[in-house]
């Protein structure tokens, strides 16, 4: 696809932009689990029956707890300097481990939100909330849980989890005797550790955290993570509602070097989707379409969400059982998040976000993998591969041909068949329905639309993308099969950039030589073999105009 670049009348100049972002249900019939199920109210495994619940009593408030560090932990190696610490943790730990456990933290909820009433307690099922870890310093995993504890109504928290993915850092050491001193003050079984023996990642760590889990809803959080005045009880208020919904409360970034938590409420609201390489992304939100609660104030209504983003959400215990868990197959990090999203709509669910509930999430900034011990030797991105390319072989049908082009593997995928025979005896909906449903505003490009590159007669000048999501086009030396500087024209007529750039597809518009959404792009036709003419602007061609 050589095209000549001669003078550019109209259409002279050209960017990059993204792809758009565009009453109580009846129980399911329970899923192959793998060997968990409920019963009489208990759950049960294939070693036996976990420990029934027992009398609960409420906690009284304010529980708090001082952080006890030696010597040794305080002065380590890794806190000498900003760029050690940072290396090893992604955050300002120094500052965490001098700050409170039970800190001040502002109230971020809308006025709308302060004013909407949920049901009494005696209306709302009780929470086991799970925080799973792993070498999680002592400050952060310590002040998760006591916020937990002091900002959860005490009638409501049944239980909090937590689940030592088999950690290796020294601190944690301590983690039994300050667990001591605060089960001092509270009521017996109501904070919890579970140690793993082994260390394969978060499937496995919140897998093992729903088996534990004694009290009808469960909620994920990550272990540096800090939740907020309010939060709890619009996650229970809508699944009191409807045991199918999945609710993610509304998740702010706690400042890695400050750890003050920020942001609030955005306006509009956000939601999360995905792209064709199965990354999470965030768009806006349809004021008309994703505000689901008819009759509320629309700042505080709930918002209807193709995918979470990951670590933190609310579901009843037992429809977790019932859709099949985790993929016990996907390993470490990454795509539970979305093979979850897509289980959940896809086999009768929904999900939404609650955004009166905010929980603060420290995200940090460093290689996790390359700071995992035990994973010395481990090809990490082979790993992560194959848990994406799992879930695209199980839930995308025939759009897994677009996953693959965008992000190919080679490996060995393990045994899909569990997963396919859940999805079957779920009777679950095909992706197209989820395409039209759900993420309705997708961008679906063709499977194999004709490719090339753009350049003069003499291909010495090529256009090149510059592995940019926005911003203009450029003029480079032509480089046959520069990933940058092949585009693609499906039949819709835009002119798409071939691969990924950053997280999302982008296309080409005539304005200031830019990169735009490709729903709405410009869109072009050829007139023989080397002139690409508008559509939009009847007349015009793509060409160049040389400067002076």
């Amino acid at each position: 696809l050589a095209l000549a670049i001669s003078t550019f009348a109209v259409l002279h100049n050209l960017t990059l932009a993204p792809v758009p972002l565009p009453t109580r249900a009846p129980k399911p019939a329970a899923a192959n689990t793998g060997g968990l199920r409920a019963s009489s109210g208990a759950l049960v495994t294939a070693e036996g029956p976990l420990r029934e619940t027992p009398a609960w009593t409420v906690h009284s408030l304010p529980v708090e707890l001082d952080l006890r560090l030696t010597p040794e932990v305080l002065s380590q190696p890794d806190l000498r300097t900003h760029r050690a610490m940072f290396h090893r943790y992604g955050f300002n730990l120094n500052l965490s481990n001098h700050l409170p456990l039970l800190r001040k933290v502002p109230d971020l909820r809308s006025d709308a939100c302060k004013r909407r009433q949920w049901p009494a307690a005696a209306g709302l099922p009780k929470a086991s909330v799970i925080i799973i870890f792993y070498n999680e310093p002592l400050s952060t995993l310590l002040r998760n849980l006591l916020g937990v504890l002091n900002r959860s109504p005490p009638e409501l928290l049944g239980e909090v989890l937590l689940i030592d993915d088999h950690s290796k850092l020294d601190e944690l050491s301590l983690l039994e005797t300050h667990l001591e001193r605060l089960r001092a003050g509270l009521p017996a079984d109501k904070v919890r550790l579970v140690r793993r023996a082994e260390h394969d990642g978060i499937v496995g760590a919140r897998n093992r955290g729903v088996q534990e889990a004694r009290y009808p809803v469960v909620i994920i959080l990550d272990s540096h993570a800090e939740v907020t005045h309010g939060w709890l009880e619009p996650l229970l208020g809508r699944i009191a509602e409807d045991r199918t919904r999945v609710v993610v409360p509304n998740i702010v970034p706690i400042n890695i070097d400050t750890l003050q938590i920020e942001g609030g409420n955005t306006w509009p609201p956000l939601r999360g989707a995905l792209n064709w390489r199965l990354s999470f992304t965030i768009w806006n939100a349809d004021l008309d379409l994703d505000l689901i609660e008819p009759g509320v104030d629309k700042h505080c209504s709930a918002i209807k969400t193709p995918v979470m983003p990951g670590g933190l959400f609310a579901m009843d215990r037992e429809y977790f059982s019932e859709l099949g868990m985790y993929d016990p197959e996907i390993r470490f990090y990454g795509a539970e998040h979305v093979e979850m999203s897509l289980r959940i709509w896809m086999c009768g669910g929904t999900m939404e976000i609650a955004p009166c509930s905010h929980v603060g999430h420290i995200y940090r900034e460093f290689n996790r993998f390359e700071v995992d011990p035990q994973l010395e030797g481990v090809d990490i991105g082979q790993v992560l591969g194959r848990n994406d390319a799992r879930v695209a072989e199980v839930w995308l049908d025939e759009y897994k041909r677009l996953y693959f082009k965008y992000r190919p593997f080679h490996g060995d995928l393990g045994d899909l068949e569990p997963r396919r025979s859940l999805r079957r005896q779920l009777q679950c909906k095909p992706f197209q329905w989820f395409l039209d449903s759900v993420i309705r505003d997708m961008y679906v490009p063709d499977f194999d639309p004709p490719r090339g590159t753009f350049g003069d007669e003499a291909q010495t000048l090529c256009f090149d993308a510059g592995g940019r999501q926005t911003g203009p086009l450029e003029l480079r030396s032509c480089r046959p099969h520069k990933e940058s500087q092949l585009f693609e024209r499906p039949q819709a007529g835009q002119l798409q950039v071939a691969w990924h750039v950053e997280h999302e597809l982008v296309c080409v518009r005539v304005q200031v030589v830019s990169q735009v959404p490709c729903s709405g792009a410009p869109r072009w036709q050829w007139q023989g073999r080397e002139q690409l003419a508008s559509v939009d602007k009847p007349g015009m061609c793509l060409d160049r105009i040389i400067p002076g």
